[in-house]
């Protein structure tokens, strides 16, 4: 899997699936602070941020400050941060269809509630 995606990444600006993550995210709500997204993706500060920094480098995504917290930053994703993500997210979801494929409707059920447990005993 890992290495059908760098096929679909090498003809992109993102370099890598959790920059694609961080962006698909940020296409779904209209902003968030940089260490919401960060927690959200369980990563550690430093990794997340340069994440971040290659995003907005790449000019696909926006820094503003947060109205309520003048010391937080928030970003959000921008016109051409959403058109890459139109144009490589149809072939990730391809990927990620035939991962799933040998799985029946209940198994991959089953699968995202073990995953999801996971994830929130991580929180933890």
């Amino acid at each position: 899997m890992k290495k059908q995606t760098k096929i679909i990444l090498s003809n992109s600006e993102l370099t890598s699936i959790d920059e694609y993550s961080f962006l698909l995210h940020l296409s779904y709500q209209e902003s968030f602070r940089k260490m919401e997204l960060i927690d959200l993706h369980n990563l550690e500060p430093p990794t997340g941020i340069e994440i971040i920094k290659r995003l907005l480098k790449n000019g696909l995504i926006e820094e503003f400050a947060d109205d309520k917290d003048k010391r937080a930053k928030r970003i959000k994703a921008n016109q051409k941060g959403i058109e890459e993500l139109h144009k490589i997210k149809p072939g990730i979801d391809l990927i990620f269809l035939e991962f799933t494929k040998p799985l029946n409707l209940n198994e991959k059920i089953q699968l995202s509630g073990f995953l999801n447990k996971l994830i929130s005993r991580m929180d933890s």
